[in-house]
């Protein structure tokens, strides 16, 4: 096949395209015309013909290796902005951690002075001062020590010695 005959070759649709027309468009345009030479000839050949297979194999590896490299690099930069997302993220976080701690820091020597002014103990007393007041009286005691005074004059008449020994008397008996 010389040259005119392979660029009377017609189109080839997209979806009829083989993996050699897909590799015609990685060979150079000077070099065109001979990869057409070894393509004409692989199309007399058989689908099980092993040189068939060898060209097939190469032309994969071809394309991969045409391919892969523009797709580890988009892969890459797209790797880049994820990690340097998470960077940003990570040193924000690391940054409230540090102003949270800090805070909590300052919040934890503050609560002793806290403690102390709830802790107040005047009135803390004064308080509990009232409220044992309060109980007392809801009591009745101080009724009944009225009661028990005025049912008995005598006894604040009576000397405390005297009582002591009527007192002793009766339980020795």
């Amino acid at each position: 096949m010389n040259d005119q005959e392979i660029s009377a070759l017609p189109e080839i649709e997209p979806e009829k395209q083989t993996l050699f027309d897909e590799l015609a468009s990685l060979v150079p345009v000077e070099r065109q015309a001979e990869y057409y030479r070894v393509i004409a000839h692989t199309r007399t050949l058989s689908p099980n013909d092993e040189m068939l297979r060898v060209l097939e194999a190469m032309g994969i590896l071809a394309l991969l290796t045409r391919e892969t490299p523009a797709a580890i690099a988009v892969e890459r930069t797209s790797l880049q902005k994820i990690l340097e997302n998470a960077l940003s993220n990570a040193d924000e976080v690391e940054k409230r951690m540090a102003a949270y701690a800090s805070r909590l820091e300052s919040r934890i020597a503050q609560l002793p002075k806290e403690l102390e002014t709830g802790l107040d103990p005047p009135r803390i007393a004064k308080l509990l001062g009232e409220s044992l007041r309060q109980c007392f009286q809801q009591s009745g005691l101080p009724d009944a020590a009225r009661a028990l005074d005025q049912s008995c004059p005598e006894t604040r008449t009576y000397p405390q010695n005297d009582t002591l020994e009527v007192l002793g008397a009766s339980t020795s008996r």
